[in-house]
């Protein structure tokens, strides 16, 4: 699972110092190329536990600003595993509490260690806005299916960048 989340959530993780300038230029390039629509976030799994810690959702450039300071603090307190199991430990699940294991609970009635790549792709995918992707909080028949469609692609896009980055084998990839 914690390869399913790093290969979608911040590919770059073990080799940048918080913040991961070539994900960031690259979201500023795009924003400006895109009329100032900023689609991608540039933030890295260290920037984004910053920003769950302080719950500070401004969408401003001193706001970001002011995350880049306290990625860059983070990562000199904690070593990588440690800011990977708080970023893990944040995300809501439901009405039933935070975190990963949790999740895999959750849905598949799982200790962690125990998921297999699809569980795992398709947790990590729903870490964005789990309540988009949850077809058990739904209360129409269409809004099940539109999220378990919802939940179907951001898995499978999961799945595709793990092989892109070459963290499963083609073989395993089509399987799943």
């Amino acid at each position: 699972a914690i390869e399913a989340v790093i290969s979608v959530e911040d590919k770059h993780f073990y080799h940048h110092i918080g913040i991961d300038l070539i994900a960031l230029t690259t979201a500023v390039v795009e924003g400006i190329l895109n009329g100032g629509r900023f689609r991608r976030g540039g933030s890295t799994i260290t920037q984004q536990t910053v920003k769950n810690i302080i719950n500070d959702w401004e969408a401003s450039f001193s706001r970001k600003f002011r995350e880049m300071i306290k990625a860059l603090q983070l990562e000199t307190l904690y070593n990588k595993h440690q800011i990977l199991e708080f970023y893990l430990n944040q995300f809501h699940v439901a009405g039933n509490g935070s975190g990963i294991g949790i999740a895999a609970r959750y849905y598949f009635n799982k200790n962690t260690q125990d998921l297999n790549l699809v569980e795992s792709a398709f947790i990590a995918g729903s870490l964005k806005g789990p309540g988009k992707y949850n077809p058990f909080i739904k209360y129409t028949k269409a809004a099940k299916e539109k999220a378990r469609a919802y939940a179907k692609e951001r898995k499978d896009y999961v799945l595709r960048q793990m092989y892109e980055q070459n963290k499963i084998y083609k073989s395993e990839y089509e399987k799943a």
